[in-house]
């Protein structure tokens, strides 16, 4: 018999992503762009501009999502195409990244 791994659920704050990256608007089926945590966490994002000025701010909490790990509230999407940074913090861990948008 063989036996494979499908999927796993996420461990740390460093496995949080944002999908898709890059992030086109011409290919969104309405879902916008979709953050993943470790399942049981709740967390801040915010997003930032290549100035570290703030644009956008969300709340995530575990207990009331629809599916546990999964952040799916960024759907209106209106910032021009370019080069943001993300920045996940789940109590004291955090995760910055790049994200890049499509319009």
């Amino acid at each position: 018999s063989s036996y494979a791994l499908m999927g796993g659920a996420l461990y740390g704050i460093e496995d949080a992503h944002p999908y898709p990256v890059p992030y086109r608007k011409s290919e969104d089926i309405g879902n916008g762009i979709i953050f993943t945590f470790p399942s049981g966490s709740d967390a801040e994002i915010k997003i930032y501009d290549i100035l570290g000025r703030l644009l956008k701010e969300f709340s995530y909490i575990d207990a009331t999502a629809d599916v546990p790990g999964l952040f799916t509230g960024w759907t209106d999407i209106k910032l021009p195409s370019g080069v943001y940074i993300y920045r996940i913090k789940s109590g004291e861990n955090e995760k910055r990244g790049k994200l890049v948008i499509i319009q």
